[in-house]
């Protein structure tokens, strides 16, 4: 009888640490599960940050064409006037030209890798 009372017990010693061990990947899953939750809620947060970024830059990046076009008038205005008087340019003009076309070839750039984007 002291046997069979053995064999029930070790029975349900076994049965009971199958759950147990159940109930520990249940918790490591719930536990993953919410790690994995906080992470993806944490991303969205950091792309919209990231898109409200991209947008402000092409917006402002977008101002730039009509600036630079602005600028080349008055550049042509200048040389115009300059041939017509019979003048040399003025020393800024040269720094101003080539720092327009400097940014000319800067903003070109940036716009193409925008629009990869």
């Amino acid at each position: 009888m002291s046997n069979n009372i053995t064999k029930f017990l070790n029975s349900r010693v076994i049965e009971l640490s199958s759950q147990k061990i159940e109930l520990g990947i249940v918790d490591d899953l719930s536990l993953d599960a919410d790690s994995i939750d906080a992470g993806v809620k944490r991303s969205i947060g950091d792309y919209l940050d990231l898109k409200r970024q991209l947008d402000k830059v092409k917006s402002e990046v977008s101002t730039y064409k009509s600036r630079i076009s602005d600028a080349e008038k008055k550049l042509k205005e200048i040389q115009s006037t300059t041939k017509i008087l019979g003048i040399d340019e003025p020393p800024k003009v040269s720094s101003a030209r080539k720092t327009l076309q400097d940014a000319t070839k800067v903003y070109e750039k940036l716009t193409k890798d925008l629009n990869t984007i």
